[in-house]
């Protein structure tokens, strides 16, 4: 039997699980040169099923993307760059699968502005570890193709249209 609840608990929990990457990662991209031309940092999380992904892009803010060549300079930041590569974050067994996805549906609208909440406030715990905000751009951490996604400077959320304006 799935709950909300319990659902929303073991994905918290598979989120922590890779904290330690995640923070490490965002850690390195603090070392980083930037281009000049890169106005903002764009996290993007992809999800699959029940599998996800992190990007950084480095944007401008007509939001062009600027592709990471580690061939061209090493130490320069361009953007382009997988934090987590992926990664399970819900296990379902093969004899459950039909009742999760029954629950899934039935529930969907609710978890998935929940699920939203909790990675935005997992990932943000892994920007302050890594003081991402070092980097001194402005940085948004949202899921692929949402409407919203998390000021990871400003803390709170914003239309993701909105990053594009001159702040």
């Amino acid at each position: 039997m799935f709950t909300k609840e319990k659902y929303l608990s073991d994905y918290k929990s598979n989120l922590e699980k890779h904290s330690a990457e995640l923070t490490k990662n965002i850690k390195a991209i603090t070392s980083l040169k930037y281009k000049e031309e890169i106005e903002l940092l764009d996290f993007t999380v992809f999800t699959d099923l029940l599998t996800l992904h992190i990007v950084v892009d480095g944007m401008d803010r007509d939001a062009s993307q600027y592709m990471y060549d580690p061939d061209v300079e090493k130490d320069i930041f361009y953007g382009n760059i997988q934090l987590l590569e992926e990664t399970t974050y819900y296990l379902v067994s093969e004899d459950e699968e039909n009742a999760f996805w029954k629950f899934y549906e039935t529930n969907e609208e609710e978890l998935n502005k929940k699920e939203q909440i909790i990675l935005a406030e997992w990932f943000a715990n892994c920007w302050s570890k890594a003081n991402g905000s070092s980097i001194g751009l402005p940085s948004y951490v949202g899921l692929h193709d949402y409407e919203n996604c998390y000021d990871l400077v400003n803390k709170k959320w914003i239309d993701s249209e909105e990053k594009w304006n001159e702040e």
